[in-house]
């Protein structure tokens, strides 16, 4: 028999595994990653012979893509719809009439560390003698991912008729201080909490100052009062917030 020799040995091997480590150079890469998507704009605008209309968003939601996106895609296409019938509704008058419009803006509210708190402004002219114009908002658990509701956030519901009570208050006396009509519930009264449009208010060291309620022309008034603001502090409302939240409020 034949001896093999360590050093045949060790040339023997290298020539055995010189086409494995061939093969392995030439083995494709791995496909890369597809790219992602580029974040949408922060202002979008469509203008045709019959409608305009303008979209702006807060420089916040580029930190929140996911939300950034919804509201970008939802807005767009609502916008686009409104366009679109523009054209058939004003050939419909029979007369001529001046394009309609819509401009919505979103807005922060404020922002904690777990909070985004967003204003949606919205105008929109389809005919008459001005535009119609209303709030509502959008509180965003930024840890979650996921909008939250302001039953969520005030979450103990023996509390709600507090704060419903306090603002209507804080509501008439704003009214009065304005010289609007007095709010005493046969045409105009102050709304229930399930249709309270509510929204952060900012404090301070990146915390909420406390809550703001919004009500749209029309809402608690004539058109010609427009649209209030009412504020209530932190220390009135903090130990009616569900006690995960606390935190994100000030005092």
């Amino acid at each position: 028999l034949d001896v093999i020799t360590p050093r045949a040995a060790l040339v023997l091997a290298a020539v055995l595994l010189a086409p494995l480590a061939g093969c392995e150079r030439e083995r494709p890469a791995a496909p890369a990653a597809p790219a992602a998507a580029p974040a949408p704009p922060l202002a979008w605008s469509e203008k045709t012979a019959d409608a305009e209309a303008e979209l702006t968003l807060p420089a916040a939601l580029k930190t929140h893509p996911a939300l950034h996106r919804r509201l970008f895609d939802e807005e767009v296409a609502a916008a686009r719809k409104f366009v679109a019938e523009a054209k058939a509704e004003r050939a419909a008058v029979g007369f001529d009439m001046p394009p309609y419009g819509l401009q919505v803006a979103w807005r922060v509210s404020a922002e904690t560390p777990r909070l985004l708190s967003l204003v949606r402004e919205v105008s929109s002219y389809t005919g008459g003698a001005h535009p119609n114009s209303g709030s509502t908002t959008l509180l965003w658990d930024k840890r979650a991912g996921r909008e939250l509701d302001k039953s969520a956030l005030f979450a103990d519901a023996a509390a709600r008729p507090r704060l419903e009570a306090e603002l209507c208050d804080a509501l008439k006396a704003a009214k009065a201080e304005r010289g609007g009509v007095e709010l005493t519930g046969d045409v105009w009264s102050c709304p229930r909490w399930n249709d309270l449009t509510l929204a952060l208010s900012p404090g301070a060291g990146g915390r909420a100052g406390g809550v703001v309620a919004l009500f749209s022309p029309y809402e608690v008034g004539p058109y010609a009062e427009g649209a209030y603001d009412v504020t209530l502090p932190a220390t009135a409302v903090r130990a009616a917030v569900a006690p995960e939240f606390r935190a994100e409020f000030a005092g």
